[in-house]
């Protein structure tokens, strides 16, 4: 990874990722491999009602040989991810009284805009509180669980796939021509601030 002071043949860019692949020879080489990690042996997260779930896997393959002999050579490699877990909610949320415009749980008082005058009580009428103001409130996370707090896991998909292929071509003893291609795939299906809310 280099952040400065660029070669001309790598751009001008903030931040430069180089790659090296390796390259086929005369004869076929490969290596299967995997690691498998699950919540099995995981601790129970302070915050979570229940151990999160999570079947995480990471598996590929290496294989290169050649093409023809001495002239032309090819590697390739897969890389997989695929994570089912859980996110974890734990989430401060307003009172359920505060969306009626009770703040009388509060110690400070509410003041009214129009008059400077604190609300009686810390209670805003109803009347006050605009419709745009309640449009939304169906989206604020609304208590399950004591302190006024948000309490949930959620489902959080991850699957990755990374694919390469390299070919090697001997033009002479001293030209060598290649061409690789690298391609990296990401299918996630993120919870948002809500576990209904799926960020895409």
């Amino acid at each position: 990874v280099e952040t400065s002071n660029f070669t001309a043949e790598h751009g001008s860019a903030p931040l430069q990722v180089l790659i090296v692949t390796k390259a086929g020879t005369n004869a076929f080489h490969g290596t299967a491999w995997e690691f498998i990690r699950n919540d099995a042996l995981d601790a129970r997260n302070t915050f979570a009602t229940s151990k999160p779930k999570l079947r995480q896997n990471q598996f590929g393959f290496v294989f290169g040989g050649p093409i023809i002999k001495d002239k032309t050579h090819f590697f390739g490699s897969y890389e997989g991810t695929r994570i089912r877990g859980e996110r974890i909610y734990n989430s401060a949320t307003p009172a359920p009284e505060m969306f009626r415009g009770d703040f009388s749980s509060l110690s400070g008082s509410i003041r009214d805009p129009l008059t400077g005058q604190p609300f009686p009580g810390n209670i805003i009428p109803d009347n006050r509180i605009t419709s745009a103001s309640k449009f939304f409130f169906p989206y604020i996370l609304q208590p399950n669980s004591s302190g006024n707090r948000f309490r949930a896991v959620a489902p959080e998909p991850n699957d990755v796939g990374i694919y390469m292929l390299r070919v090697d071509q001997q033009l002479t003893a001293n030209q060598r021509l290649y061409g690789r291609v690298v391609i990296n795939r990401q299918l996630a299906s993120p919870p948002g601030y809500k576990p209904d809310v799926i960020l895409d």
